[in-house]
């Protein structure tokens, strides 16, 4: 991963197309009322922080989750 000149990683910005957002307040609801909507937020954040340090290396490059396909990779 590349630096940006004061010994700082690089980051990416993690953006939402499409109906990305309602999708995930209806997953999240949807956990919530199974007693699980902290551990939906820590794995959303786990991957959000992965995709953010270096979105080419999360997932297995063959197969494609519904949910990250729908996000675009900016640079900050």
């Amino acid at each position: 991963m590349t630096s940006r000149g004061n010994g700082q990683q690089e980051t990416y910005r993690v953006t939402h197309a499409g109906p990305v957002k309602q999708t995930l307040a209806t997953e999240y609801r949807r956990a919530k009322l199974n007693g699980e909507g902290k551990a939906f937020i820590a794995a959303l954040e786990h991957v959000y922080n992965r995709l953010r340090l270096n979105p080419q290396s999360f997932g297995d490059g063959h197969s494609a989750i519904r949910l990250i396909i729908s996000i675009i990779f900016c640079k900050s």
